[in-house]
């Protein structure tokens, strides 16, 4: 029998089988089942839900969930300590998350704003649109952030099923790993007013993504394995504006083969290579120590 396309599949089954190719950013959640929350009355705002038996919080109702504290000791590295399970618009505000394993696993048109992440992964959404991370920092031993598509040769799509996600406003300091963000086959993405301060080899990865703009933003890549601020593989029009990046070798901006249509101007490079890799059809201006 031939498999059904992705579109016929469950999202339920789409979301357990894609965050185990997630493992060297976070590890796959648990494939249980949780309890669905009584539905709140008309303009209530929903409660935080109690922890389920497999030590996370599941959230199956849209609204706004503020001044909140998630804790999820015990768990391990393959767990996820808050689940949303709903695309109507979760908004968890002023929170604060606990964990020894990762903190969100995101669905659409979550939001997260003004919160503070302790954990080993950060938050992950896979094919998901809309997510939006404002004010939000992260502590975290390994990636912090991971918008991703890794099925039906998601590479080649002109219009991908992960989109219009912002992060702005946050701050990222992880301890070790590959990519502190991972932005896969992401289209309509805005990565503006962050700080990096990353332990890991690349700051921010975003491969097979298109329409992305990374402007105003801090990357510090002194200390740890860091000698990467930004990495382009088959990136198609970016662009990086007004970013601070500091250093003591390594390199701003990498670029695979494959990457076209970039914009990369008035950027201020310190300490680093402003550019590896050869770049067409783009606009490579006025970046320089300041």
């Amino acid at each position: 029998m031939k498999p059904l396309p992705a579109f016929f599949i469950p999202r339920t089954a789409i979301r357990m089988a894609a965050v185990f190719s997630l493992l060297v950013l976070f590890t796959a959640a648990t494939p249980a089942p949780g309890p669905v929350s009584e539905a709140s009355a008309p303009g209530q705002v929903p409660g935080m839900p109690a922890r389920s038996t497999d030590g996370s919080y599941y959230i199956t109702e849209p609204g706004l969930y503020s001044g909140h504290h998630f804790d999820c000791p015990g768990l391990s590295a393959a767990q996820f300590c808050v689940k949303i399970w709903t695309e109507g618009g979760v908004h968890l505000d002023n929170f604060w998350i606990t964990t020894n394993g990762n903190a969100v696993q995101a669905d659409s048109n979550t939001t997260l704003t003004n919160g503070e992440i302790w954990a080993h992964g950060g938050l992950s959404g896979h094919a998901e649109s809309g997510i939006t991370i404002d004010g939000v920092r992260f502590n975290v031993t390994r990636g912090a952030i991971g918008l991703y598509d890794t099925a039906g040769a998601c590479e080649g799509l002109s219009a991908k099923r992960s989109y219009g996600h912002v992060i702005r406003n946050s701050t990222f300091i992880n301890q070790t790993g590959n990519e502190t963000v991972w932005v896969k086959c992401s289209q309509s993405v805005s990565i503006v007013y962050n700080s990096f301060r990353t332990g890991g080899q690349w700051s921010l990865s975003l491969p097979d993504s298109l329409d992305v703009e990374v402007n105003r933003n801090v990357f510090n890549v002194n200390g740890g394995a860091n000698w990467l601020a930004i990495e382009l593989p088959r990136t198609f029009n970016v662009w990086i504006g007004q970013n601070w990046f500091l250093g003591s070798g390594g390199w701003a901006i990498w670029v695979n083969s494959g990457t076209d249509y970039l914009t990369i101007l008035d950027n201020c490079v310190n300490g680093l290579g402003v550019l590896s890799g050869a770049v067409y059809a783009s606009t490579v201006a006025r970046n320089a120590a300041c």
